[in-house]
């Protein structure tokens, strides 16, 4: 899990910094990298997040197939204006 490594210095860098500072990463960002960087960073943050979701409620509907229930049943009312 070298990856939780990773995660877990840049959470602990951000609640840090964010303490000290009283602004957030995002802030601080900009105020040392400019606000395209900001942009592009927080754009990367924002489709990590979207991934991540996508990948959670595929895994949820793998597990309800595997237990036999139909797959994602309990989110159709909330999605059903998709059509």
């Amino acid at each position: 899990m070298p990856i939780g490594i990773f995660l877990f210095v840049i959470q602990e860098m951000s609640a840090r910094l964010g303490a000290i500072t009283g602004k957030g990463l995002a802030d601080l960002i900009r105020e040392n990298f400019g606000l395209r960087v900001t942009f592009w960073l927080l754009l990367g943050v924002g489709l990590t997040n979207l991934a991540n979701t996508v990948a959670e409620f595929a895994g949820v509907a793998s597990a309800s197939e595997i237990f036999g229930s139909p797959a994602m049943s309990p989110c159709r009312p909330r999605l059903s204006w998709c059509g």
